[in-house]
């Protein structure tokens, strides 16, 4: 078995980060799962990438609607559909903070107007 060597995450703090992807994935319990990738543009961290690994059914007040709702900085409507790749490209302040392991996770994205 191969595997790749990723950089290394940026710390905690508030990032501005570009989402460079998102790619469906293994997810837990033989589910399949969105993997979200973010990239740090600018600063110390340049370069240093954070992924998010998300459901793939949205739904309102769980982890991927809320997360789709931040990325597209609207609030998402039942019955609307959203293009999942319409905010790749596109700038974000990201909060990465200290998971409950040894990493560290996302917590908020706030889209930057360019």
């Amino acid at each position: 078995m191969k595997a790749q060597v990723l950089p290394p995450s940026p710390p905690a703090g508030l990032h501005r980060m570009r989402l460079i992807g998102n790619e469906e994935v293994d997810g837990k319990w033989d589910k399949r799962a969105l993997r979200w990738l973010f990239a740090v543009e600018g600063g110390e961290h340049d370069g240093k990438q954070i992924a998010r690994t998300t459901a793939t059914e949205i739904k309102l007040n769980e982890s991927l609607g809320e997360f789709i709702s931040e990325l597209l900085g609207k609030e998402l409507m039942v019955g609307s559909t959203v293009d999942l790749d319409e905010p790749i490209g596109k700038l974000f302040d990201v909060l990465v903070v200290q998971g409950t392991g040894n990493g560290v996770v996302i917590r908020k994205v706030t889209p930057v107007a360019e």
